[in-house]
């Protein structure tokens, strides 16, 4: 909410409905459609203060890694819900 991502009925309603279902809330989310896939690989990654930048040595390729794991939970849990 801080970074005007969310209203705080949005967020009131995703963690009611994490606290019922016990998934993560990024799932939850991103299911609702609150946020796009991106912006939460973003947010995500400031959080493990790592950089989404594209860069040369260390760290390249960060994003594509977080959003590669995202996309594989999102994926196992649609399967799981089908």
């Amino acid at each position: 909410m801080e970074e005007g991502l969310l209203t705080g009925e949005q967020l009131a309603t995703a963690l009611a409905e994490q606290a019922d279902s016990g998934r993560l809330l990024g799932e939850i989310l991103l299911d609702r459609g609150y946020v796009p896939t991106i912006t939460l690989v973003n947010v995500l990654a400031e959080q493990a203060h790592g950089s989404t930048e594209r860069a040369d040595g260390f760290g390249t390729g960060l994003r594509d890694a977080v959003e590669d794991r995202l996309l594989e939970r999102i994926s196992d849990v649609g399967a799981a819900v089908a």
